[in-house]
Order: C-alpha cells, then sequence, then structure tokens
C-alpha cells in the first residue's frame, strides 16, 4: 500500500472544503434566482387573468398558456 503523505491529505481536504464553498454558493444562487423566476411567472398569469387571457405570445421570446390543474 502506498505511503500517504500530510501534504497528500492537506491537499484532498482543501480541494474538497474548497468544492463544498463553491457547491453551497451556487445552490444559494440558484435558489435565489428559482425565487425570482417563481415572482416573475405569478407576475405573468396576473397580468393575463387581469387582461382576460388564457395566453399571450412575445415573438421571439416566449408564448405563456395559463393552465389549471385538476
Amino acid at each position: 500500500m502506498p505511503e500517504i503523505t500530510t501534504k497528500q491529505l492537506d491537499e484532498a481536504v482543501k480541494k474538497l472544503w474548497d468544492l463544498r464553498k463553491d457547491y453551497e454558493e451556487k445552490k444559494r444562487i440558484s435558489s435565489e434566482a428559482c425565487a425570482l423566476a417563481d415572482e416573475a411567472e405569478l407576475e405573468v398569469l396576473n397580468l393575463l387573468e387581469q387582461a382576460n387571457k388564457k395566453n399571450y405570445q412575445l415573438d421571439g421570446v416566449a408564448k405563456v398558456i395559463a393552465v389549471t390543474k385538476l
């Protein structure tokens, strides 16, 4: 079995720590972005309802369709 040095362990632990920190930051950013997207979706759905529309298309961007699930 090969000899494992403290330097190898130090480097492996540091790499793990850095990757975990990076992951947690990206996860936080993703959660914030998801919350903003959810808010924007509710805003669009509310505007569609106020305009008495079930769908709306913005050419070259997207088509939004309000669907009711039972």
